[in-house]
């Protein structure tokens, strides 16, 4: 099973080889204690602490030095809780899944210090909002993270968590009394914040969630059971799962936890995934593909009272800087002249090489938060698997005029074998939809149509009619490139989309009435391109984003 259903590139980052247990514990061996009293300073007078990601327990023995009658620690390797004491209890969890065994309100602080790094950004505010649910009113959160991103050459670390990315996830997350502060070079970032009164919970007794998009349900059961069951419905159908769960071990407790996630399928199925715990101990992990779009699911443990529900929906917060999809290569400095906190701010770039390529790519393109889409016609397919090897070719574009001949053949291919995004250029949107129309069956690269306006200066044209429809039809594999300068397309056609509109260009002209520049470019920067272009080691787009290979 994977770790997270919900569709987020990033969701396997901790798999750095800087986060695997034996850099971690090198990291750690010899460390006192006391190198933490600084950072654990601020929950002076918090009894009840509980420290997310805490490797061998130091933050957790410098807690206790402080005065905290009752600590517990979460990490996601074993070999750290190996190292767990009575008083020092650290136990077992992907912090990538809620925590439903914890109850609400049961601790006075919260402490994680350089965890939400190595997280995606969905399972970042995962953790913040089951850190806020625990906290009793009036408990602290203290939270540390690097601030720099991936300007700073981690390539782990997709989001720049400065002041304001962290200031918005921990607002969304509930909390109260909120203060972030970076420190004087801008590389961490340090939170500190109160659980205020908790949130009115919903009515227990009817555990259903409506499943929109991605959903997330949790529920804690105040009692021991050998089963229970997962039912989802949607269009007239239902289906029930029985799920056995071993007998609960002697001493563990006799809550029942469950976290059940659904994720709405392009060809209309659910994937559903769902996690047990008895007590503190996970118990039984299952996934199952219904043939329906699910429109409800309910978790329900046959006579057993429901202590709590929880039904999640991640949207879309936008943490990083908005970027640019289509960045003519003079308008961008070189990476030589920026510093980290100004490549950071800069966003994703997706830069556009000319036609000559006399260009020095590598002091263009180390800045990591820049993907270089170069000109098939310049390079050759030999030159695009040199480049594309090497780390200085992340996509490439081509004119509907090469396109619409035999001679693009090659490159099409190549595209495909490697899941390069292919930027397909034109002097009209007549010529560009007719030519991707006629070539489809070539076209298995995942697709960029560029506004002419960007790619050869033509004037300013909304989408024909019959675009957006073809655009929306491709199911996900095509993207509309449109100008940030005026109305592409009609409201109802923005519907249709359903994000596969993308806005890019130059930044002095936002008057777009019905077209929301920020998201729409969000989705480029952050989804699709991140998806497809940050690992360019000949990997296949499913590795894209993920599981770095391990250093020489």
């Amino acid at each position: 099973m994977r770790g997270s259903i919900f569709d987020d590139p990033g969701d396997e980052k901790s798999w750095h080889i800087s986060q695997r247990a034996e850099s971690l514990s090198s990291y750690y061996e010899g460390r006192d204690p006391s190198w933490y009293a600084s950072a654990v300073a601020p929950l002076t007078g918090a009894n009840r602490v509980l420290d997310l990601g805490c490797g061998p327990g130091l933050a957790l023995r410098a807690l206790r030095d402080l005065g905290s009658s009752s600590v517990l620690g979460i990490d996601r390797w074993p070999a750290f809780a190996a190292m767990s004491t009575p008083e020092v209890p650290i136990i077992v969890h992907d912090l990538s899944l809620p925590m439903p065994f914890l109850e609400s309100g049961s601790f006075d602080g919260v402490f994680s210090h350089y965890v939400l790094d190595y997280v995606s950004p969905i399972c970042a505010r995962q953790i913040l909002r089951e850190a806020r649910r625990v906290l009793a009113p009036g408990g602290r959160l203290v939270l540390y993270v690097a601030a720099v991103g991936l300007a700073g050459g981690d390539e782990s670390r997709t989001i720049p968590y400065s002041v304001r990315a962290v200031r918005a996830l921990v607002e969304e997350a509930g909390f109260d009394e909120i203060e972030v502060e970076a420190t004087s070079n801008g590389r961490n970032t340090v939170a500190r914040a109160v659980a205020g009164s908790p949130p009115v919970a919903r009515a227990p007794e009817e555990p259903w969630a409506a499943v929109e998009g991605d959903t997330q349900l949790s529920v804690l059961f105040s009692g021991a059971s050998d089963g229970l069951t997962l039912e989802v419905v949607g269009e007239g159908r239902r289906a029930s799962f029985q799920v056995d769960l071993p007998p609960a071990e002697r001493g563990v407790g006799q809550r029942v936890a469950v976290a059940a996630r659904a994720q709405r399928l392009a060809g209309g199925g659910t994937d559903l995934q769902l996690w047990t715990w008895h007590g503190l101990v996970p118990a039984v992990a299952e996934r199952a593909i219904v043939e329906f779009p699910a429109g409800k699911m309910r978790i329900e443990l046959d006579g057993e009272e429901v202590e709590h529900v929880s039904v999640w929906r991640p949207n879309d917060l936008g943490l990083e800087p908005v970027g640019n999809a289509h960045v003519r290569i003079a308008d961008l400095p070189l990476c030589e002249k920026l510093d980290d906190a100004a490549r950071s701010a800069e966003g994703r770039q997706v830069v556009i090489g000319p036609v000559t390529d006399d260009v020095e790519w590598e002091r263009l393109g180390n800045c990591r938060n820049r993907f270089l889409i170069r000109r098939a016609t310049s390079l050759g397919v030999d030159g695009l698997e040199r480049e594309w090897l090497g780390g200085r070719l992340h996509g490439v574009a081509l004119d509907v005029a090469e396109l619409d001949g035999n001679s693009s053949y090659d490159v099409l291919l190549w595209a495909e074998r490697r899941q390069s995004v292919l930027y397909l250029e034109g002097r009209d949107w007549e010529s560009l939809v007719g030519v991707a129309k006629r070539r489809a069956a070539d076209l298995d690269a995942p697709l960029v149509l560029v506004d002419p306006v960007l790619g050869h200066d033509a004037p300013v044209r909304p989408f024909p009619e019959g675009v957006a429809a073809f655009a929306a039809d491709q199911n996900n594999r095509l993207v509309l490139l449109g100008a940030k300068t005026r109305v592409l397309v009609g409201q109802a056609d923005l519907g249709r989309l359903a994000g596969r509109l993308l806005a890019g260009g130059a930044e002095d002209d936002r008057r777009s009435p019905g077209l929301d520049v920020d998201e729409t470019l969000r989705h480029l920067t952050e989804r699709t391109l991140l998806m497809r272009l940050r690992q360019t080691r000949g990997h296949s787009w499913a590795e894209v984003g993920r599981r770095p290979g391990r250093s020489p």
